[in-house]
């Protein structure tokens, strides 16, 4: 059992791991083509498998982004450092200027500016700021962090 447990698990997308008589085997596949997996026998040692389709859950590739939520507006005239994965960026701003207008500030001097690995928006009339990877479905390292300063 051993043997076997092994080689599935050098197979490209797929884990095995035996507990007594029993291979469990996970299959790693974006999206919902990974639900049409099937697992099928010659079986000339009768041994017992279960068959499928069995497989669930998996949803089509998703890409990784994150939000930043602006949280006043500006009260002086001057500039904000906003530090994006461990860089410092300054951004100019104006006394009086609303959340979702500092947030405007931001994502352009981001875009400005360059965050590798992402695209920056916002939206009008929102204090959100939006950083999507420009890689889909893959998981970006180090993790994003964001801060105002």
């Amino acid at each position: 059992m051993e043997e076997l447990k092994t080689l599935i698990d050098n197979l490209p997308f797929f884990d095995a791991s035996l507990s007594g008589s029993t291979i469990t085997i996970t299959y790693y596949e974006t999206g919902t083509v990974g639900n049409d997996f099937m697992a099928t026998s010659s079986n000339v040692n009768q041994i017992a498998m279960v068959t499928g389709p069995f497989l669930s859950g998996g949803s089509d590739g998703q890409t990784e982004s994150t939000t930043f939520t602006v949280q006043t507006g500006a009260t002086v005239t001057g500039s904000i450092t906003v530090t994006v994965g461990g860089v410092p960026h300054t951004v100019a701003v104006t006394a009086g200027l609303m959340d979702w207008q500092v947030a405007a500030q931001i994502a352009t001097k981001l875009n400005a500016d360059v965050v590798p690995g992402y695209t920056v928006t916002s939206t009008i009339f929102s204090p959100t700021i939006q950083f999507t990877a420009t890689t889909p479905n893959i998981d970006i390292t180090p993790n994003l962090t964001v801060s105002i300063d």
